[in-house]
């Protein structure tokens, strides 16, 4: 087994709705996938083995008007 890194990008949606709730607490609001995804303050990076998704993690710029 060779594992993957990559940033998720819009083009991973179809994949990540497959794994779901396997990979995340609950199953992907499609929606709101989309927004996050479109999003350049938010991040995903998606461990892959072969095609499939395995791991995940995720992040965001967190602006503050006084940090």
């Amino acid at each position: 087994m060779e594992i993957r890194f990559q940033l998720g990008t819009i083009d991973d949606l179809a994949t990540l709705e497959r794994v779901g709730d396997r990979l995340f607490d609950y199953p992907i609001k499609r929606n709101q996938a989309i927004t996050f995804l479109n999003d350049h303050r938010h991040h995903l990076v998606l461990a892959f083995d072969g095609d499939e998704i395995v791991g995940m993690a995720s992040g965001f710029h967190y602006l503050h008007p006084a940090r």
